[in-house]
């Protein structure tokens, strides 16, 4: 395990990065970890030894320890696997199978079963990974997601042509709004 990971992991039961300390690093011989003060000097001050990690000459900056401990508390969402609890995600149903839920968006509660419970505006609801997505933030994002949906829905009938015949077919009918041919 690397120091800055050792620290993630020890630190916050020891009470957090110690103040006025702006980097640490460890001693390969006894797991001692080193504290420099904004200046430089060196403090021994309340020794703490860890287990010998696998960098243990590399440095960790107050800065490097804060980001990496931020993001040990935001788990990754693996694309087609259940959204970790305490995440924040979106209902969709492209193809109208759910009887509630589409467009609702919450917190990630708990896991039941093969299903993410979501709290939502109204209560609690059981979705697959298949129903969720991570929530779209931006307005921009929001739109793009609605134009695809809707040129996915409007060539699905053109099944007798490719991909870019199918478009234009669907465009020409006017059935892609973001688009219009021009004469």
């Amino acid at each position: 395990m690397k120091l800055i990971d050792l620290l993630v992991q020890e630190l916050p039961k020891r009470g957090g990065w110690p103040l006025g300390i702006e980097k640490m690093h460890q001693s390969a011989i006894d797991g001692e970890i080193y504290k420099r003060k904004v200046g430089g000097e060196m403090t021994a001050r309340k020794t703490l030894y860890l287990p010998i990690s696998d960098d243990p000459y590399s440095e960790v900056s107050k800065h490097e320890y804060e980001a990496a401990l931020a993001a040990s508390k935001n788990p990754v969402w693996i694309p087609g696997q259940l959204p970790p609890i305490g995440a924040y995600a979106e209902v969709i149903d492209t193809n109208t199978s759910l009887n509630y839920g589409h467009g609702e968006s919450g917190e990630v509660v708990a896991h039941v079963e093969n299903t993410a419970v979501i709290r939502m505006s109204y209560g609690l609801g059981c979705f697959t990974a298949k129903h969720l997505r991570p929530i779209l933030r931006t307005e921009a994002g929001r739109k793009r997601e609605e134009a695809t949906a809707e040129m996915s829905a409007s060539i699905a009938k053109y099944t007798d042509m490719t991909f870019f015949e199918a478009i234009y077919e669907a465009v020409a009918a006017g059935e892609i709004k973001a688009f219009k041919l021009a004469d």
